[in-house]
């Protein structure tokens, strides 16, 4: 889907991932460093925010900030 952005919490730790995520979707913010909740901070405005825990069934748990 074209309206969704993946993100890896793992991954989001390294620069080159980082800077990836910044070059192919500049509409994100907080990539400057590896904070995940600043990073969930800065980008709540884009839409939900889902996770994929790790859990057997696989779902999608997303937090939707209200406007």
């Amino acid at each position: 889907r074209a309206d969704l952005v993946m993100v890896d919490a793992n991954l989001l730790a390294f620069d080159w991932y980082r800077h990836r995520l910044q070059r192919l979707y500049p509409r994100l913010a907080g990539l400057e460093v590896d904070n995940l909740e600043a990073f969930r901070a800065a980008n709540g405005r884009l839409g939900p925010v889902c996770d994929v825990p790790p859990a057997l069934d696989g779902r999608l748990h997303c937090l939707v900030n209200a406007p």
